[in-house]
């Protein structure tokens, strides 16, 4: 048909489905195939940044993974919406606390003006992971507070959750049953919420109403 980005589509779609079905060289197959769409076409450099995301999710050790997902944050610009750069950002963060490098996590949230209830979340863990627990809260709290004049409840949910963690790190439990009602009353309509947090459920003896 003529449509490049199309094939590259097309090409990056058949690359999730032969990892989902863990056949290594399928993915890789199609991915490249994708990768040399742009490149025979001569696109543009966005539209590289889901090569390069799916390429740092196949990254077989996390040097890999951060020499990908830092190709997309170049790339894609910061001031526009592109859900490639918020999950190639969101896994470089996870990389970065799991090595213990708080300050280059934070300095990915550093640039972006105001941060989004997704962001906000993002800085509060990685806060909570260094144990700054007082940041971790601020952070959690602008992101509960966020989220439900947005109706965003889903990630009210999230910052319900997050707060929990850390109170009951903080030994500060006189703080834990405000959340734990919000998420009593409000996760009841989010089922794939629940069957994904079920063991934190279990852990706060959250009953979700039925």
């Amino acid at each position: 048909a003529q449509e490049p980005l199309l094939e590259m589509s097309m090409g990056t779609y058949l690359s999730v489905i032969g990892n989902k079905f863990g056949n290594k060289e399928d993915r890789q197959f199609y991915l490249d195939r994708a990768e040399a769409v742009l490149d025979q076409t001569k696109q543009s450099r966005e539209h590289y940044g889901i090569i390069y995301f799916y390429a740092g999710m196949y990254a077989e050790n996390d040097a890999a993974a951060e020499k990908q997902y830092r190709k997309v944050l170049a790339i894609l610009p910061a001031d526009e919406s592109w859900w490639e750069r918020d999950r190639a950002r969101e896994h470089l963060t996870r990389l970065l606390i799991n090595q213990s490098r708080w300050d280059e996590a934070l300095g990915l949230y550093s640039n972006t003006g105001k941060l989004d209830v997704a962001e906000e979340l993002m800085v509060s863990s990685i806060h909570a992971a260094r144990q700054d627990l007082q940041q971790a809260e601020a952070h959690g709290l602008a992101a509960f507070k966020m989220a439900n004049l947005s109706g965003q409840k889903y990630h009210a949910l999230d910052a319900a959750l997050a707060l929990l963690v850390i109170y009951e790190s903080a030994n500060q439990p006189e703080k834990m049953p405000l959340y734990k009602q919000f998420i009593a009353k409000e996760a009841e309509n989010f089922s794939f919420w629940i069957k994904v947090n079920r063991d934190s459920l279990e852990r706060f003896s959250i009953s979700v109403g039925r």
